[in-house]
């Protein structure tokens, strides 16, 4: 009758540690899974930072192209009409 008692308990104890033992892997698998999408976050926020930084870059690049293409044209425009205005002068 004690052997039946003192196996109940064993077996007890085997069923506690084996369910302390599966809690104990599902919170360390829970941990590697916020863990990682912590890192995606991160990841994330890097890419849009870096998307942001290039968006910038881009529209500052534009804004270069355009005064370098409109400094091009007036200074065209200004050999053009002292072209005119030397010619002008030589002709007299």
């Amino acid at each position: 009758m004690y052997g039946f008692g003192a196996l109940a308990i064993i077996m007890s104890a085997l069923f506690m540690f084996q369910t302390h033992n599966e809690h104990s892997q599902a919170i360390e698998k829970l941990r590697d899974v916020k863990r990682r999408l912590d890192e995606a976050k991160e990841r994330g926020k890097n890419v849009l930072k870096k998307a942001k930084t290039i968006s910038i870059k881009l529209k500052n690049q534009a804004g270069v192209r355009e005064a370098e293409r409109m400094f091009s044209h007036a200074t065209a425009r200004m050999l053009t009409a002292t072209v005119k205005v030397t010619k002008r002068r030589r002709k007299k």
